[in-house]
């Protein structure tokens, strides 16, 4: 079954994607912890809602894709803010986000993304997102996301660098051999990709870390050498993306037998990420000196 919703939309832009948008949702766990919900506050937080530089389709594509985070959603947060609009597309997105019945010939993504929902055949999923580019990873349901058509089709239309990064190890269980995995590794080592989603070399690394590792919370997967190839690529490649602060540096490590540990639960040890660190210093900075302290050495 082929279902196409709408013409091909392109994804919206960097701009007001990424995970900057589910602060809205901490912060209002903070108010709610400390009792801050006057009226100076709802209306910053309605502001966000009904700013005219943000426009309906920014709103729509962070509602479909941040739906619930911290024990907040946006329906919660339109009932305390109370925000004011009188945009005809924006009312019919705060209705929709309230559960009513609203009318999204204005409103593509909201309509794909229902479709998307709705559906219980893989293929029409998989065309619902190929016709449809705004549609995220997060935005399709769980059903699908073992799917290699649906991920095909996420793929195809250009995963982001980030999401990429992340996604790599439940993509080699789905497929461990496919062609994906050369399209993938070009996409990974594409520095202007990387300095467009400002990808830092130490993310770069934890990814590495983690595919070469084979395991993690969703399973086991055997690493593709291709990918492997390209994230030590990534890493490199990932300094264009780090902003030099044009001043004189002096990185002064730790490395005795004690930072050994890992650094809050990710694989790479308390040494080992200042190192790393220091290591883009070195790559980014013209004036810079790197000291190390092991045991033994004196204070």
């Amino acid at each position: 079954m082929t279902t196409t919703v709408g013409a091909p939309r392109s994804r919206p832009s960097r701009s007001w994607r990424g995970p900057a948008r589910t602060h809205l949702f901490t912060f209002a766990g903070y108010l709610e912890q400390l009792g801050g919900w006057g009226r100076g506050t709802r209306r910053a937080i309605g502001n966000w809602y009904v700013d005219p530089e943000r426009g309906v389709d920014t709103v729509a594509y962070q509602v479909v894709k941040y739906r619930r985070r911290n024990g907040w959603s946006h329906a919660d947060l339109l009932r305390l803010s109370h925000p004011r609009t009188t945009e005809p597309v924006r009312r019919e997105l705060f209705g929709w986000i309230h559960g009513r019945t609203a009318d999204l010939s204005a409103l593509p993504l909201l309509a794909a993304f229902e479709r998307v929902q709705a559906t219980t055949d893989a293929t029409e999923a998989a065309d619902v997102v190929t016709f449809n580019r705004a549609l995220s990873w997060e935005m399709i349901p769980d059903r699908f996301l073992n799917e290699p058509r649906v991920w095909e089709a996420l793929l195809a239309n250009s995963l982001p660098q980030t999401a990429l990064l992340r996604q790599l190890p439940r993509r080699t269980r789905l497929d461990p051999h496919g062609p994906w995995a050369r399209v993938v590794a070009d996409e990974l080592t594409d520095t202007a990709r990387l300095r467009k989603a400002r990808v830092h070399p130490v993310a770069v690394l934890v990814a590495q870390r983690t595919y070469s590792g084979g395991h993690g919370a969703g399973g086991s997967w055997t690493p593709s050498r291709a990918i492997m190839d390209a994230l030590d690529a990534a890493f490199y490649r990932a300094y264009d993306a780090v902003e030099p602060a044009g001043k004189r540096m002096l990185p002064a490590l730790d490395v005795s037998a004690s930072m050994t540990a890992p650094v809050s639960g990710l694989p790479i040890s308390c040494r080992g990420a200042p190192a790393e660190l220091a290591l883009v210093t070195t790559a980014t900075e013209a004036s810079y000196e790197i000291v190390g302290r092991a045991s033994g050495t004196p204070g």
